[in-house]
């Protein structure tokens, strides 16, 4: 069998698990949060020397085998990451790296089993309708402007972690909940507003219950205040409670044990160093990990986009129920894969080529020996191999990295503005010019002029966006004012480690 067992090099991988810092400079940095323009495609891949062919979606699904049946012998002259580099540099992949069963998923990035989803990023399992949203799991619907949102929740706006929850509004940390306003941390809470740390209360506001009749009327005057929107949910707090956990360290930690430096992360144990991983099941034995796991996974080593049933995974990128993976990118329900990059139902494949059982193994032997002499065992992808701009992805957002060390490990490091084409017919509005299109009618309730749909609207930053039927829907229907931030600033407001 091949030398990297997970099960027989657990100790190793534990010794080797890095510093936090270390995690997010190597594996959170392979995620970015940027859609640039790449030959005439909107691309997760900048135009780069080292960013791969990119074809759209639509074209990667149906050219799949064809794009990557091209399998090359292992070349034991060079070391392992140049051979992985040979292939990667040859082998095309969809702009926007969506997996399949998607509908209607065409500007989204990891969309996987799911529809209408637009401007968001890992979409995974029945959801639908979400815009401008991170990892939305597990039959969610009608999410906006949210992150880490899971399991069977509805209508949810400016939130971070929402789970079993519906409408819910510019809140943080809720489950099992609805009716949920300008809150944090409520466990089976339903009707309150401005509350923080609750299990099993309704109609309260700041932390007071009152009676069902006495709350909805203090709770219309509330909520009437729609430009003070801004200023109540920055009063939210940004810190998540270990709610179940034991012997961990970190922020948001649901039902784990034994964590080191885990973070939005749920049902996990003997683990150090992760960032939104976990669901559904127990997850054991996970290191370096980042937006990973699913229905009970084991056995994770410098890992992300990882879920669904896989397990046994080491230093891969964006794997879906594999197992026995090794250095690779892209696969979906393969096994005891090598080196790969973009396969789907596979097994017993190095480089892309697939050997009979007994010969990968021999072959595996071969490689994984050549590695440890080189030194490179265990470690995960080089710099050198990162075709993203260093701070257009979220380990940027996470961490504190300067521009020299950036640059001196090896990593891209854009420096230029990225600025939205206007058209010169546009019509341009300024944020503080939204007022003139949005109010109320004779009854008191919000409205938004449908011209906005027209208008391209600038931000304080010179950021410019437009207002989509989607979510001109939904901030009608939910009495929400107009947002006064770019799309993918709002996303970005969730990545705060406090």
């Amino acid at each position: 069998m091949p030398t990297l067992q997970p099960r027989q090099d657990k100790i190793k991988a534990i010794k080797k698990a890095h510093e936090y810092k270390t995690f997010l400079q190597e594996v959170v940095s392979r995620f970015p949060l940027m859609i640039y323009k790449n030959q005439n495609l909107l691309s997760i891949y900048p135009e780069t020397e080292r960013a791969c062919p990119v074809v759209t979606t639509r074209e990667f699904e149906e050219n799949r085998s064809s794009y990557t049946d091209h399998g090359l012998d292992y070349d034991f002259w060079i070391n392992f990451f140049d051979n992985f580099k040979k292939l990667y540099d040859t082998t095309p992949l969809s702009a926007l790296l969506n997996r399949s069963g998607t509908e209607n998923c065409d500007f989204a990035f990891w969309a996987y089993m799911s529809k209408n989803c637009y401007l968001s990023f890992s979409i995974i399992t029945d959801c639908e309708n979400v815009l401008y949203g991170f990892t939305v799991k597990e039959h969610c619907s009608d999410v906006l402007n949210s992150s880490q949102v899971r399991n069977y929740c509805q209508n949810v706006y400016m939130c971070l972690w929402i789970i079993n929850s519906t409408n819910v509004f510019y809140s943080r940390f809720i489950q099992n909940s609805s009716d949920i306003r300008f809150c944090s941390n409520m466990v089976g809470c339903h009707h309150c507003i401005m509350c923080d740390d609750m299990e099993n209360e309704s109609y309260c506001i700041k932390n007071k219950k009152y009676e069902k009749d006495e709350y909805l009327k203090k709770a219309k005057e509330v909520l009437d205040q729609k430009k003070m929107y801004a200023d109540f949910y920055a009063q939210v707090k940004y810190e998540g409670k270990n709610y179940g956990s034991t012997d961990v360290t970190g922020s948001f930690l649901l039902k784990s044990q034994d964590v080191e430096n885990g973070y939005y992360s749920l049902e996990m144990k003997d683990a150090k160093n992760l960032l939104v991983v976990g669901w559904s099941k127990l997850n054991e034995h996970m290191y370096d990990v980042f937006e990973a796991g699913a229905h009970g996974n084991s056995d994770f080593y410098g890992t992300l986009d990882a879920g669904v049933k896989s397990d046994n995974l080491y230093n891969c990128d964006g794997i879906a129920t594999c197992s026995n993976a090794y250095y690779c990118r892209f696969l979906e329900n393969c096994n005891y894969c090598i080196g790969c990059i973009g396969l789907k139902n596979k097994e017993f494949c190095i480089l892309n080529k697939e050997y009979p059982k007994e010969e990968r193994f021999a072959l595996a032997d071969k490689i994984f020996a050549q590695m440890e002499q080189d030194g490179n065992l265990g470690q995960f992808f080089p710099a050198s191999l990162n075709p993203f701009y260093f701070n257009d992805t979220v380990a940027y957002l996470v961490g504190d990295f300067s521009k020299e060390e950036v640059i001196k490990a090896g990593f891209l490091r854009r420096e230029d503005e990225i600025k939205a084409d206007i058209p010169a017919w546009a019509d341009v509005l300024t944020t503080k010019d939204l007022a003139g299109y949005q109010g109320f009618d004779e009854k008191w309730e919000r409205t938004i002029n449908p011209e906005i749909l027209k208008k391209v609207v600038k931000d304080s930053k010179g950021n410019c966006y437009r207002i989509v039927k989607m979510e001109y829907d939904f901030l009608v229907k939910h009495g929400l004012p107009l947002p006064e931030l770019h799309w993918l600033d709002r996303i970005k407001l969730w990545f705060k480690l406090k």
